[in-house]
């Protein structure tokens, strides 16, 4: 493989690439678990519930839904845990917008503690549809102060010990904005609106917190080149060209060498001045 003839295209490719990495923002690629945490307690009242719901669905119609894109999660939280939907319970947008028309508004106390424990312990698991490649967000919603402060701070802190980065939204007046603050992973993670008919004027910048996480990973590149000997450069050589370099396809990336492949990215170039054609794929 002569190093000097592809080399500029190389560096050409990469430099799209890095520029395609850069302005990512995750909504149309890139991978990230989301979790929601939805307050489902008394003082929410029903009509606010629902207007969360809508927040949430407005959500998951910001994102590329599936598994190897983003998944997202989220469960009530009162008295008691309900309506939980795991990520692996959902692998597209479909299957989550039918499940939330499903949810059931449930009254109750205000139980911080439980949700963020039950999301620390299991919710981001494997066997809840977690993944080791996928950055982990949790989200929670409330329009109150925990039932029990000391529980919740407690529940808070033992997220340092974690990967999950938390946002915590409050809902009104009375919130408790140092419980709040304590909860997220930074005081920016930390957002407060007026009431829940606002929540729609924080969704871009939610989402942009969030995509800021999304990493592109990191870029291996591989070529594949042929010596094409062409009569002539007529369009139907060049389709005839491609096309074997699609019967390749399967062959060549069944062989991944060093590890598993998570994407990868294909493109043809040729050199219009020589009778070298080259396939560029890119494993990120």
């Amino acid at each position: 493989m002569p190093t000097a003839t592809m080399s500029p295209l190389a560096l050409l490719l990469l430099s799209l690439l890095a520029v395609s990495c850069a302005a990512n923002d995750c909504g149309s690629s890139g991978q990230a678990d989301i979790f929601f945490l939805l307050d489902a307690s008394t003082s929410v009242g029903e009509d606010n519930f629902k207007v969360m719901l809508n927040f949430l669905r407005a959500m998951v119609n910001s994102f590329r839904i599936g598994p190897n894109d983003v998944q997202i999660g989220f469960m009530t939280f009162s008295n008691y845990l309900r309506n939980v939907n795991t990520m692996r319970k959902h692998p597209d947008a479909a299957s989550l917008l039918k499940a939330i028309d499903s949810v059931t508004y449930t009254k109750g106390s205000t139980y911080i503690h439980s949700a963020l424990r039950s999301a620390r312990r299991s919710l981001f698991q494997e066997s809840n549809g977690g993944r080791a490649s996928a950055p982990d967000y949790l989200v929670l919603l409330t329009d109150g102060k925990s039932s029990f402060p000391s529980f919740t701070a407690d529940e808070a802190r033992l997220f340092a010990g974690t990967n999950i980065t938390v946002l915590s939204i409050g809902i009104g007046t009375n919130v408790d904005l140092a419980e709040l603050t304590l909860i997220a992973s930074k005081p920016s993670l930390v957002f407060n609106v007026s009431d829940f008919q606002a929540l729609g004027a924080i969704q871009t910048e939610l989402v942009k917190d969030i995509c800021e996480g999304v990493s592109c990973g990191t870029i291996q590149l591989r070529v594949l080149c042929v010596n094409v000997v062409l009569k002539d450069m007529s369009m139907k050589n060049v389709s005839q060209k491609v096309a074997m370099y699609k019967r390749t396809r399967q062959v060549f990336t069944q062989s991944p060498g060093e590890r598993q492949i998570k994407e990868h990215r294909e493109v043809d170039m040729c050199r219009h001045d020589t009778t070298v054609c080259c396939r560029f794929i890119v494993y990120v």
